[in-house]
């Protein structure tokens, strides 16, 4: 009887252990997991560069781009501002893309004085490379200006500030502001995400950011906080309001 008990014992552990092994893996890897159940939701955010657009491609359906119209010279630069631009023109840069990406784009300065010129640039972007508008998600800070784009077919968003949650009175001022210059989407870091699915019930929603980054932890510590990670992750993910995350993927090609 006690060797019966002894050997079954040292099987539940082996099989614990076996088990506690898996779940380690399964959390330490699970963004690729989340990325294959949610595939059209995951992109990557700031892919700025020729060489990171080639790294990723493979991997995800869309990337995000941060642009800024150069007025004076009339092309999309790629870029981030404070970062030093690498005079790296948008057509440039997609016309690189052999895997059929959509382009959430960051326009970074849109306005009244570049909204017409910037919107004639990307129809000759388009029309030149044969690219399906809807393709592109145009998002800015001033949505007042996007509903030229949407007139003409592109996907639009208003990116909304990043103190809403402390801030009533700009919560109150975005609602009405959201109310009469209707975007495809509205736009705001995960940061605001309870803020923003409770105020804005009827909108579509893009968000970032999750890490990307990956790495192998049997550490329990680590790996609770991974499963709490997780759940929060398969949570925002499931939601249909939802439609694109933005993951920050670090590579070779970051600037």
């Amino acid at each position: 009887m006690k060797m019966f008990l002894k050997k079954n014992k040292a099987k539940a552990i082996l099989f614990l252990g076996v088990l506690y092994v898996t779940f380690c893996f399964v959390l330490s890897f699970q963004n690729k997991i989340l990325k294959s159940i949610f595939y059209d939701k995951s992109w990557v955010h700031r892919v700025n560069s020729i060489e990171k657009m080639k790294l990723v491609a493979n991997n995800f359906t869309g990337i995000e781009i941060d642009v800024v119209f150069n007025e004076n010279e009339g092309f999309f630069d790629v870029n981030h501002p404070p970062v030093k631009s690498i005079h790296l023109p948008l057509k440039t840069l997609i016309s690189n893309d052999n895997n059929n990406l959509k382009y959430w784009i960051d326009f970074k300065n849109l306005s009244l004085s570049n909204s017409e010129a910037s919107l004639n640039r990307l129809e000759e972007i388009t029309n030149l490379l044969k690219i399906n508008k809807n393709r592109f998600i145009i998002e800015s800070r001033n949505p007042e200006y996007l509903k030229i784009f949407s007139e003409k077919g592109y996907v639009t968003s208003y990116y909304l500030p990043s103190n809403l949650t402390e801030n009533k009175q700009l919560l109150n001022i975005v609602k009405t502001k959201n109310k009469n210059y209707k975007t495809t989407f509205i736009s705001s870091d995960l940061k605001q995400y309870k803020t923003i699915t409770n105020n804005f019930p009827n909108e579509k929603i893009l968000t970032w950011l999750y890490s990307y980054k990956q790495e192998l932890s049997f550490n329990p510590l680590k790996v609770f906080k991974k499963s709490k990670s997780f759940y929060q992750k398969y949570r925002v993910l499931s939601n249909k309001k939802i439609s694109v995350i933005l993951f920050s993927l670090k590579t070779k090609a970051d600037r």
